[in-house]
């Protein structure tokens, strides 16, 4: 068996008589040409029988087994009469988790319903700015003081108005 490691699974299946019926005859063929396989067979039979043997099988009452059967098959019969308001009846969802639920969902509509829903604001770069806006980015110092130039013009308006009544005194 040393040589044949490929055949190892085989001999176990073998065995435990779980072997295909193609498989069993191609394992036949191999054992016919292969005395190590062979042997390695007996003794592997040989084992299992001692092995049986000596450990009997573990005894059940038929009480025990009848309750075994129908608790299996009461476990088996509920998992699959089970639908989809399970969760519910079985107590994995509580009604305090939801109303935590249902709360939070009347916090968030709330609160985006007052403030509604408010998109971002995109700032543009003077290099992004088109011909006006760069105008506007060029001269931001007298737009900035605009009304300090509307008082400069008062004041000249004024001075002329003055320098002509000076003239005329």
């Amino acid at each position: 068996m040393k040589n044949c490691r490929h055949w190892q699974e085989t001999l176990w299946l073998e065995v435990y008589g779980e072997l295909g019926p193609e498989e069993q005859l191609k394992w036949e063929n191999h054992l016919s040409t292969c005395e190590a396989c062979l042997q390695e067979r007996k003794r592997l039979i040989h084992l299992l029988e001692n092995i049986k043997e000596s450990m009997p099988e573990p005894s059940i009452s038929r009480e025990s087994a009848r309750a075994l059967r129908t608790a299996v098959s009461e476990k088996l019969g509920e998992k699959h009469h089970r639908g989809w308001w399970h969760p519910f009846l079985a107590g994995y969802i509580k009604p305090l988790h939801v109303a935590a639920v249902c709360g939070v969902l009347v916090v968030a509509f709330g609160w985006f319903g007052i403030r509604g829903i408010q998109h971002t604001r995109t700032v543009k770069i003077a290099s992004d700015a088109g011909v006006e806006e760069k105008m506007i980015v060029n001269n931001i110092d007298i737009l900035e003081n605009l009304d300090l130039l509307e008082e400069m013009e008062t004041l000249e308006k004024l001075d002329q108005v003055m320098g002509r009544q000076n003239a005329t005194i």
